[in-house]
């Protein structure tokens, strides 16, 4: 893991992090106790909390448009994925680097959540609370010494993920079903029928083998969405 410089680990320390919540602004330091946050995640349940952004990967400060569209595409993905989240900025006490637009999601595990999207969003630390400590805590990430994907890249990998092992499962069962079929109805053609059963036998194998197709297809597409995870980990 990349250790950050003092400089940059003091510069996440003299931050606020701020998020407007239904119980008005409440505002985070990293190592202080947020009672406001701790009983608005007591209302809804959670245990863990993150504060994360999609501006400037890597600590390299982009454009307002390129920023502008990384942060409305995390606010998609996180739509999209049904988590509670609420806008904030998280301003410098220095005024020596821009205010950023980020926010506060309410649930999201810590592992695979939000150091994960942290990663892959190319950020080299996030804010996060868990456990029964209500002290936001500051946690490095690995160097991402690929591109940073967008938070849209982000989802698409994900959802490659998804549909990719369904269509595996589907496609094994069924060509395993269809071999079956041919399987019996071959064996048991007999008399003047034996014909429809010996077509009847190739067309249930002419379809598992389509199935096979699209099993080889989901399958690789499968790898391929572990191997981008794995290079963006």
């Amino acid at each position: 893991m990349a250790r950050l410089s003092r400089e940059l680990e003091q510069a996440y320390r003299r931050t606020s992090y701020t998020a407007e919540t239904p119980r008005g602004v409440i505002t985070l330091r990293i190592g202080e106790p947020c009672p406001e946050l701790a009983e608005l995640m007591r209302e809804h349940g959670a245990k863990t909390a993150a504060y994360l952004t999609a501006m400037n990967p890597r600590s390299e400060i982009l454009s307002d448009e390129e920023n502008a569209k990384r942060l409305a595409e995390l606010d998609a993905l996180l739509q999209s994925e049904g988590w509670m989240f609420f806008k904030g900025k998280a301003i410098a006490d220095t005024g020596d680097w821009p205010d950023e637009d980020s926010r506060l999601i309410i649930g999201m595990d810590v592992e695979d959540g939000a150091l994960e999207l942290g990663y892959c969003l190319g950020q080299k630390a996030i804010v996060v609370v868990s456990g029964e400590d209500p002290s936001p805590q500051l946690y490095e990430l690995p160097e991402n010494k690929d591109r940073p994907l967008s938070p849209s890249d982000y989802q698409r990998i994900h959802l490659v993920s998804q549909t990719s092992i369904a269509q595996t499962l589907i496609a094994a069962i069924f060509g395993l079903l269809f071999v079956c079929f041919a399987y019996v109805i071959w064996f048991n053609s007999t008399g003047v029928s034996s014909i429809h059963h010996m077509v009847g036998a190739i067309v249930m194998g002419l379809a598992a083998l389509l199935c096979g197709f699209l099993f080889w297809c989901s399958l690789l597409d499968t790898y391929t969405y572990y191997i981008l995870r794995a290079s963006h980990r």
